[in-house]
């Protein structure tokens, strides 16, 4: 039993083999997303009736996707 709750010392963390590069990379671009999410967002729900027709979404699916949380 004392074996199974002690981590082995040769067991790798999940990040041991991510270099600190790729985290900031990973990062930088998650960000990059989010503000793009939000821009998109904001650009939608300027749109009016005639414009959302046009493209094929009605104002309750239009007012979802304006208020979902920018991570999503």
């Amino acid at each position: 039993m004392d074996q199974l709750a002690k981590p082995s010392p040769n067991a790798a963390t999940p990040l041991a083999h991510v270099s600190f590069v790729a985290l900031y990379q990973l990062g930088y671009r998650t960000v990059v997303d989010w503000a793009a999410r939000r821009r998109s967002r904001h650009a939608l729900a300027r749109l009016d009736d005639r414009l959302l027709k046009d493209i094929g979404v009605d104002r309750l699916a239009r007012d979802r996707e304006v208020l979902a949380p920018f991570w999503r």
